[in-house]
């Protein structure tokens, strides 16, 4: 079966055959475990996008996903269009330079022909949607994710507040 892969930023990868991943996967019950929680985090990660892309505004989720690839890469400097930002945030391009249009008028982003720089990481997660540290704490391995009580329980104590 053939699988195509998106590369989002420039970066180190690694290439291996799959009949040495199966032979070490099957064999190491430490790789099987990490390449378990990988996958339930990247399942929990395309159910949170799911549910993030129906409810929450471009704003919202470009903020989101500005703020994540940001704690990823550790950087706040990303070469990308907004083509390619419109793929990765599920919504048209039109929407997606408007939402940085309005990032870049509040100071929180900036941005020049193919390149975006987050200027404030604060307010960026602030204007993300909850997804943002949802999503965040289930890469971590944090035990605060959409699904767990601390999670539910957090979101509701910010909630909460901002009354």
């Amino acid at each position: 079966m053939p699988f195509g892969l998106i590369v989002q930023l420039p970066g180190l990868a690694y290439r291996l055959p799959s009949a040495v991943a199966k032979q070490h996967v099957f064999s190491c019950t430490a790789l099987h475990g990490l390449l378990m929680l990988h996958a339930q985090s990247m399942i929990l990660q395309l159910a949170q996008s799911a549910i993030c892309n129906r409810f929450h505004t471009a704003v919202q989720r470009l903020s989101r996903w500005l703020f994540l690839t940001s704690e990823r890469a550790h950087s706040d400097r990303f070469e990308l269009t907004h083509e390619f930002v419109a793929e990765m945030v599920g919504g048209p391009r039109t929407a997606i330079s408007q939402a940085a249009a309005t990032l870049r008028r509040l100071g929180v982003i900036d941005y020049e022909r193919g390149v975006m720089i987050i200027r404030n990481r604060t307010q960026l997660h602030r204007m993300a949607c909850e997804c943002a540290d949802a999503v965040g704490s289930a890469v971590r391995g944090d035990g605060a994710g959409a699904l767990s009580p601390a999670g539910r329980s957090a979101r509701r104590a910010r909630a909460t507040k901002s009354r």
